[in-house]
């Protein structure tokens, strides 16, 4: 995702980001420009919108508010289900969903050293759409982190050292 914020074409087809093919180790295959942080957070904090699949219903809800001042009835947490009323279909693509914890340590690290920038793109995500969603409480009177579920969030998410100190320790 960090690299995808950060291209541009402003500079020509240069300006994009591109693999080395053939280096000069013989590794082939590494990011000739890594993205930068700071470049991806200031794209992000530009949008007027930010979604996360993690929390789609919820994204959706900030959506609806911020395009017309009103959050429809199914933005609302059901005290009954815990759960938002907005329920959206569910499709895999035939792509099997896989367990991190199926993974080695080492498989893990090698895996967070490379997504490192996006993680914490990721993260910054997260905190600007969890104070989105307060923001249309406070506005609306209507509760929607109620129906937030942490647990859920905490196993997709827990890798990322900067989100959370421990399973139901979410860092704000």
């Amino acid at each position: 995702q960090a690299h995808a914020m950060t291209c541009s074409t402003r500079q020509g087809s240069l300006g994009q980001h591109f693999r080395v093919l053939d280096d000069a180790r013989g590794g082939g295959g590494g990011d000739a420009l890594a993205p930068q942080l700071q470049d991806a957070l200031d794209s992000l904090r530009s949008f007027e919108w930010v979604g996360l699949t993690d929390l789609m219903e919820h994204s959706l809800c900030v959506l609806h508010f911020q395009a017309s001042g009103k959050l429809p009835s199914e933005c609302q947490c059901s005290a009954s289900t815990g759960r938002l009323g907005l329920v959206l279909p569910r499709f895999n693509h035939g792509v099997v969903r896989h367990d991190p914890s199926s993974l080695s340590e080492e498989t893990l690290a090698l895996i967070d050293a490379h997504t490192e920038v996006d993680a914490q793109l990721f993260a910054e995500a997260l905190r600007l759409l969890l104070g989105r969603l307060k923001a249309v409480e406070e506005a609306t009177g209507a509760s929607l982190l109620a129906c937030l579920d942490w647990k859920k969030l905490y196993k997709a998410t827990g890798h990322i050292k900067t989100l959370w100190r421990a399973e139901g320790e979410f860092i704000g």
